[in-house]
């Protein structure tokens, strides 16, 4: 926390106006790669959800093989999520929406929402055929717009959810995904792919992924960062952090502190941390990229 929080520090030194910049669909630190889907699960009755550079798509889990009888069970909150860290310097997310449910039950039962830091907001009406009549809502379709200022570096996300899982599914799709970026007086590096992470008995060996370089915040460019600090996140703690330039530019004071138990080396390409076992152990790795007097913060997955 302390090393996001020098890196926001560094990051809002730029602001200059509260002018904003749209970016449009699934792309550059919203590509399809930045997000998480995650799901409570049966393998055969779903939820799923697929995402692509213009469409986002969620469809929630539905027994099949489930007999309505009043001795019968549902199974659930077998949920559907895409999620994504707000970056810093996002003011606003938009998108356009169309939900559509065959739950004989409508919407109550298998509710769409979206969430950011964790308060969740209905995306569509409360319909119910059942029990307190709303009316029916076979399809809806809308737009969103989101604030999410002071919620930078906290999870945004899209959710299906089904309450009981049974009696037909829904889906949710979003399309036309825009974000709103404050205007900086100097330059912006995005994280377009994650960092990687790979282990096996001799050591982990973290990949810095890919960026986009925005001129003053608008302009984009293939990015070519000056310098990487990575840093090496085992079983929860920080314990080794390596500059690919001898921390020629940023000093290890801008990437807080680490417990140093285990010596690395990096280059602009990767780096590497000696350490038996490394494959037995929980890992990840923190990038810090530099170009321009602009930094981006990523993650990679966990080894």
């Amino acid at each position: 926390m302390k090393s996001q929080l020098k890196v926001v520090g560094l990051i809002f030194a730029f602001l200059v106006s509260s002018q904003s910049v749209a970016n449009a669909d699934f792309a550059f630190d919203f590509a399809p790669s930045q997000w998480t889907y995650s799901e409570t699960t049966d393998s055969a009755y779903g939820p799923s959800g697929t995402l692509t550079a213009t469409q986002m798509q969620i469809t929630s889990a539905n027994y099949t093989n489930w007999a309505y009888t009043q001795f019968a069970t549902p199974v659930p909150d077998q949920n559907g999520s895409y999620s994504i860290a707000i970056p810093m310097n996002v003011d606003k997310i938009e998108f356009s929406y169309q939900y559509s449910t065959g739950d004989i039950s409508s919407s109550f039962f298998d509710m769409a929402q979206y969430t950011v830091n964790g308060v969740s907001t209905d995306l569509v009406p409360i319909f119910n055929k059942t029990g307190t009549v709303y009316g029916d809502l076979t399809t809806v379709s809308g737009t969103k717009s989101i604030d999410v200022k002071g919620n930078q570096g906290k999870t945004f996300s899209i959710d299906q959810l089904c309450n009981d899982c049974v009696l037909g599914s829904a889906t949710v799709t979003i399309t036309n995904f825009s974000v709103s970026r404050t205007r900086y007086d100097s330059n912006v590096v995005l994280s377009d792919n994650k960092p990687t992470i790979t282990a096996d008995a001799k050591g982990y060996i973290c990949k810095p992924g890919s960026y986009t370089f925005l001129d003053s915040g608008i302009t984009k460019s293939v990015a070519a960062p000056t310098s990487f600090v990575y840093t090496l996140i085992v079983n929860g703690a920080r314990v080794s952090s390596v500059s690919s330039d001898n921390w020629g530019v940023l000093s290890r004071s801008s990437i807080g502190a680490t417990d140093k138990s285990i010596n690395g080396v990096a280059t602009m390409s990767s780096a590497t941390w000696l350490l038996d076992g490394a494959n037995a152990k929980s890992a990840q790795c923190e990038v810090l990229a530099y170009q321009g007097n602009a930094t981006a913060l990523s993650y990679s997955n966990n080894s």
